[in-house]
């Protein structure tokens, strides 16, 4: 039986050899085969190599020494100069390809992939959506094909001595920060369609590349050091349609020989703006009456008022139908890019009067980012179209998603409950909340004032001390404050709300003062833009109040008394005074205001609160963790999250037992 199953591998390869043993075809119909199928005396002279079937890591494993590599990076003899995978597929396996990484996703082109590989070109399978971060790091290749719709991650082509050519697809998904760097073969980078170009340097340190060119369709390009340290640069041009674009003065970095941007197609919205620090530049240069909307230096958009000529409308009909050839993309950031862009056509479609767009792109966003829909809707580019009862209609359905003060008015009430509930406790004597106390120096911190100004006090401190970073990854450390904070100085990183919140639990636990963090969710199920604030316990006002570090935030009635989340949601509804503090601010760069944090952020993130049951240091370092909390919901309404749910208000904001 074996030698049947060699007879047919064999059988499989010489059926595919051509007249020359230097080229090659192999179909893998059986994962992890490939190596016997290329019997040694074929390796040897072996130049062209065309693959289908799947591939698992051990095949990927052998197929790196063909490209002079092995699994520890060491030289070994490979002669192999084109690679084609265009119709192999990739296969998940927990088989190693390079120390230990491994193909993880049949879509994915995985991390170090082609590290360090030696090969004059390579054709990428075509069943690709991502090429994954570091996936050609050092990979001495001179040209790479690419597939349909792929999108490349950070640091996917990153010093590529030999790199002459990136054959890009007719559309390209992303194109991520630091995607392209220290190719400095390159000379032409010509993309076509491409929906997203991410700034942070997505094209860096290439040190002869002289011209950036997007042939099709550019759904967003952002507005940062986007291109970056390129001394031979000297025009980018734009021959698509562009449907939006960042903007600031530093959206080209280092790139002193560049003359001119040119626009040959028409923009639908643009902050480009004028570009410090660059001794040749120009000007941009654009089309006629073919930027819609603008908010930049070097060019204005069309009139609010018109009048519109045919050419106006004809280039908008051409934004259109650019938008709508696009492929489907389902990845988190280019659905945000695709909303964006939505909303630039809404806005469009007002200013020139255009209700059918209106309408269209008005329902586009209902069914995509439905809260987003009312906000854009109360702006006074639309006060032309008040009234009208299809207009009218829209902007009353996008009100159950995006008025937040109107959704919680009319979202079920609480209940009060007879039954028994587990009590809320604090973990005062914890030794860990006794190390918090000494080496945080935290009686300092407070001060000897009265308590309201402790309180105050290490909020303020803890923010000044770390910076809030929404997006930051979750620390590697110990959930709990002494250990969150020497990760912080360690690293010079930031924390998002949720850590700085369990931060500031502790230093009130500490300090004696019962306390927790609290999760303000929205209605929408999945909305990632939650929010953790903290409620800690004041004995003068015997009641609890908010604290929230990420934005040195707290909010009284008009008498000056600090308000807890609860009573902060009962004056939104009621519609009674709420006062923000003045000095509110996001990492003292911009002030925060009662209309956009209360109003607004707030009043979202009041729908649903939840809350731990058991507040000590480093509960959600538990593995089992969500059984501990308890989310407070109006009656009737279904929540999907862990834990427990209550609708007896009472029960949740029940007094400690104070020490």
């Amino acid at each position: 039986m074996t030698q049947l199953k060699t007879w047919g591998l064999l059988l499989a390869l010489t059926v595919s050899l051509t007249a020359s043993a230097r080229k090659v075809k192999v179909n893998v119909q059986q994962p992890g085969t490939l190596e016997q199928q290329l019997p040694p005396k074929v390796r040897k002279s072996l130049t062209e190599l065309t693959l289908r079937g799947s591939l698992n890591g051990a095949d990927w494993h052998f197929l790196r020494s063909l490209m002079g590599i092995s699994r520890d990076t060491t030289a070994v003899d490979g002669k192999l100069q084109r690679l084609d995978l265009s119709d192999a597929t990739l296969h998940k396996s927990t088989d190693a390809f390079l120390f230990n990484y491994q193909i993880k996703a049949d879509s994915i082109l995985p991390q170090w992939a082609f590290y360090r590989c030696k090969v004059g070109e390579v054709i990428l399978p075509r069943a690709l959506h991502l090429i994954d971060s570091n996936a050609f790091r050092e990979a001495r290749i001179r040209r790479v094909v690419l597939p349909e719709k792929v999108s490349i991650n950070e640091d996917a082509f990153t010093d590529c001595s030999e790199l002459e050519d990136i054959c890009f697809p007719k559309t390209l998904g992303s194109l991520s920060s630091n995607a392209i760097v220290g190719c400095e073969k390159l000379q032409t980078v010509r993309m076509n369609s491409v929906l997203f170009i991410s700034g942070g340097g997505s094209i860096r340190d290439c040190s002869n590349l002289r011209k950036i060119e997007i042939n099709g369709t550019l759904g967003h390009i952002d507005g940062w050091q986007t291109f970056s340290k390129l001394p031979k640069l000297t025009e980018i041009v734009f021959n698509g349609p562009v449907l939006s674009t960042g903007g600031s003065k530093e959206w080209l970095s280092e790139c002193p020989a560049l003359q001119q941007i040119t626009f040959n197609g028409p923009v639908l919205s643009t902050a480009f703006a004028g570009i410090a620090d660059l001794p040749n530049f120009h000007n941009y240069v654009s089309l006629p009456n073919q930027v819609f909307l603008s908010n930049s230096e070097w060019v204005k958009g069309i009139p609010e008022k018109g009048p519109y000529t045919e050419e106006t409308f004809k280039a908008f009909r051409q934004l259109q139908q650019s938008f709508e050839a696009f492929p489907d993309f389902h990845s988190e950031d280019q659905t945000f890019v695709t909303s964006a862009i939505l909303n630039n056509f809404l806005a469009t479609s007002a200013i020139l009067h255009d209700k059918a767009g209106l309408l269209k792109y008005g329902q586009l966003i209902l069914e995509s980012r439905p809260r987003k829909l009312y906000r854009l809707l109360c702006d006074s580019i639309f006060n032309d179209f008040a009234g009208q009862s299809d207009f009218e209609a829209l902007k009353e359905k996008s009100r159950l998603f995006g008025d937040y003060i109107y959704i919680l008015k009319t979202s079920p009430q609480y209940e009060r409950s007879e039954q028994t509930q587990q009590a809320f406790t604090y973990a005062f004597d914890s030794p860990i909340l006794k190390k918090v106390r000494e080496e945080l120096k935290l009686d300092s911190i407070a001060g000897n004032g009265d308590e309201i100004s402790r309180i105050k006090r290490v909020m303020y401190w803890l923010h000044d001390a770390i910076p809030h970073d929404g997006s930051s990854s979750w620390p590697q450390c110990k959930y709990n404050a002494l250990d969150l904070f020497r990760n912080a100085q360690k690293n010079k990183r930031r924390y998002n709300c949720r850590f700085l919140a369990e931060m500031l639990t502790d230093c009130y636990l500490a300090l004696g003062y019962p306390a927790r963090f609290i999760t303000c969710e929205s209605k929408e199920i999945g909305d990632p833009d939650c929010h953790v604030i903290v409620m800690v316990w004041s004995k003068t006002l015997n009641k609890w109040v908010w604290m929230d570090p990420s934005f040195a935030a707290y909010v009284t009635d008009e008498n000056g008394t600090l308000l807890h989340p609860g009573e902060v949601r009962e004056r939104l509804i009621d519609g009674r005074p709420l006062v923000l503090n003045p000095d509110a601010n996001w990492n003292h760069k911009s002030k925060q205001t009662k209309e956009e944090y209360i109003d607004r952020y707030m009043a979202k993130n009041l729908y649903t609160i939840q809350s731990h049951l058991t507040n000590r240091p480093e509960i959600e370092n538990d593995e089992n963790f969500y059984q501990d909390v308890i989310t407070l919901i109006g009656k009737g309404v279904t929540y999907k999250g862990g834990g427990r749910t209550t609708s007896d208000d009472q029960y949740f904001w029940q007094a400690p037992k104070l020490p």
